[in-house]
């Protein structure tokens, strides 16, 4: 990825073509706009964090992680929904199978990821849910280690 100083656009325009495909139905495009959604990773990479603390003033680092902040939330609202989807026609094909032939759990394990990461983002104060605490600027996006293993269960 070449897009340090403009990661918010290749987001939202990756955000946008997964949408496109998405509306087409069926497993191979939903499957192509997981992949679209899974390649904004590096945008949220330990790189591109460096980079903007090197290129903007912290008026404007503060901006920038909030917006990035919104967006991973924006990205990760997407894969759940896509590998809903997914799951969904996995276990419709998977059913058509007869019961000694393999059946896929590809995406079903996928699932299983987000899910996790979403639980494992929130901790247990006092019995009520909190956001885990930050410092003004993180040293990284939760959701890149998530991007990055999705990315790599989907690829085997």
């Amino acid at each position: 990825l070449n897009a340090k100083g403009n990661e918010s656009t290749f987001i939202v325009l990756s955000l946008d073509f997964s949408n496109l495909y998405a509306a087409v139905s069926g497993e191979e495009c939903l499957g192509k706009a997981l992949g679209i959604s899974l390649d904004t990773k590096e945008a949220f990479s330990l790189d591109a964090i460096s980079a903007a603390f090197e290129r903007l003033k912290p008026s404007d680092l503060r901006d920038w992680f909030n917006n990035m902040s919104t967006l991973s939330e924006n990205v990760e609202s997407r894969i759940m929904k896509l590998l809903l989807s997914l799951t969904k026609l996995e276990k419709d094909n998977n059913s058509k199978l007869k019961k000694d032939s393999p059946h896929s759990e590809k995406y079903k394990g996928m699932y299983r990821e987000v899910l996790t990461h979403k639980m494992k983002s929130k901790i247990e104060i006092d019995g009520s849910t909190h956001l885990k605490e930050q410092s003004e600027f993180p040293s990284s996006f939760a959701i890149h280690d998530l991007l990055k293993k999705l990315s790599e269960l989907l690829k085997s």
